[in-house]
């Protein structure tokens, strides 16, 4: 009987036993799996609410120098990076040339007017922002009030596996919090 017992435990682990531990790494892995995803999405939300924060001190600090908000573009759609150089599957993208005073991209001078630089040489988000100025109207749907100073600051992306699916943070004069929104 003691023969039996001792080469029982020499022989190892039953199946039952390694289908156990198989299960719980299983487990584990999604769970690490699902935590880091999480974990990247709100560093990235981080920052696109970064850069919009910034841009929020900027364009009042330009309002108080100059009595008018500053549009990285021509309107509430153009975003920098331009779309042609913003490709959604291979985000992170490179900053395009970022060199004040020598461009000619309308929203780098902007951008450096109002004194606002990336933190990184790579980003995930697109970025614009749009001001008043005498004799523009806001954009509608962003501003309620059109009789006010008004700027509006919009950073979108597109987060892994949605389907081209893009995900934006606003930023407006009316609202200090970031509003979050998804696109179709």
């Amino acid at each position: 009987m003691i023969d039996r017992l001792r080469s029982r435990s020499l022989a190892g682990f039953t199946l039952v036993e390694l289908m156990a531990v198989v299960a719980i790494v299983a487990v584990l892995a999604v769970v690490a799996t699902f935590s880091y995803k999480r974990y990247m999405r709100r560093a990235r939300h981080l920052e696109g609410s970064a850069f919009l924060l910034d841009l929020k001190l900027k364009q009042e600090s330009y309002f108080m120098t100059y009595s008018r908000y500053l549009s990285s573009g021509t309107d509430e759609n153009a975003f920098f990076p331009a779309a042609s150089d913003f490709d959604p599957e291979k985000i992170p993208v490179p900053w395009p040339e970022w060199k004040c005073g020598v461009t000619e991209d309308l929203a780098v001078v902007r951008f450096c007017e109002l004194g606002v630089k990336p933190q990184s040489d790579l980003t995930y988000f697109q970025y614009v922002t749009v001001g008043w100025s005498p004799g523009v109207s806001p954009p509608s749907g962003y501003i309620k009030d059109a009789t006010r100073r008004w700027w509006i600051a919009r950073a979108r992306t597109y987060p892994e596996n949605s389907d081209k699916h893009w995900m934006e943070l606003r930023l407006t004069s009316e609202f200090s919090d970031i509003a979050e929104f998804d696109g179709p």
